[in-house]
């Protein structure tokens, strides 16, 4: 019921649309981003690099992207700390009532502005010809979701199984490492622990949290002596993984090789 009323608002906003558009962008769709926020940020697909990105197409004076911003607030608040960023195009033609609006609603996040409406350029070259409008982009700038606001929870559920962001990836880096680290400090056999080492994702690139993690793993490494950091240098894949983390030259470093 809810999917159809907000049809009928949207196709009574597209009415309002007039100006020609290109074809809509469509799931699969490689998008190329090169856009300006109010404050100045430059947006652009090599920031897309481990994360997904939600851009919101929405205008303070539409009824149904009024009602759709608690779900569009609840989901940054939920999904904001999983690599997920938000990127809001508003098609409001009076910046301030647009910034207040985005103040009182909850839309924290950077917003595209020209004030041209429907005549947005960003607008015309997506195709939107209805409001709200939500995309999910990929790491590598393809639509990976289309739909409305009130949908966007789940589909950001399955899209961050199917592509897990590097945060994501870096939680769960994170416990193989601790439970790694455990493994050596019981037994001082790192057999076990290259179990779990191997099981990290090898699109960890030096994850700057994770270094600490690391370090401490292969103390307790070298604290086994030479013979534990030996067998841990013949596992090539532990090996890569931590080198992808922290660098060949020092995972040999702090193993006293």
């Amino acid at each position: 019921m809810k999917l159809l009323y907000l049809a009928i608002l949207a196709t009574a906003v597209n009415l309002a649309a007039g100006a020609a558009r290109s074809a809509p962008v469509a799931v699969g769709d490689l998008v190329h981003l090169n856009w300006r926020t109010t404050t100045g940020m430059t947006v652009v697909n090599r920031e897309l690099r481990g994360h997904l990105l939600v851009v919101d197409f929405w205008a303070s004076w539409c009824p149904a992207c009024m009602q759709e911003a608690p779900d569009v607030s609840k989901a940054f608040r939920i999904f904001s700390s999983q690599g997920v960023g938000f990127l809001g195009v508003s098609l409001d033609e009076d910046l301030p009532t647009m910034q207040q609006t985005a103040q009182k609603i909850g839309y924290v996040w950077p917003e595209i502005y020209s004030g041209l409406g429907w005549s947005n350029p960003i607008v015309r070259k997506w195709g939107v010809n209805e409001i709200p409008t939500t995309f999910i982009i990929g790491p590598t700038g393809k639509v990976l979701w289309k739909g409305f606001p009130f949908q966007m929870a789940a589909a950001l559920k399955t899209q961050l199984r199917l592509h897990p962001t590097q945060a994501i990836l870096a939680k769960k880096a994170a416990g193989l490492l601790a439970s790694a680290t455990a493994a050596v400090l019981a037994d001082h056999n790192p057999i076990r622990a290259c179990r779990d080492i191997d099981k990290i994702s090898p699109a960890i690139q030096r994850d700057s949290t994770l270094r600490t993690a690391v370090k401490k793993l292969l103390f307790a490494i070298r604290r086994s002596g030479l013979k534990s950091a030996q067998q841990l240098r013949k596992d090539t894949t532990a090996m890569n993984r931590l080198s992808a983390i922290i660098g060949r030259g020092n995972v040999m470093m702090f193993l006293g090789l």
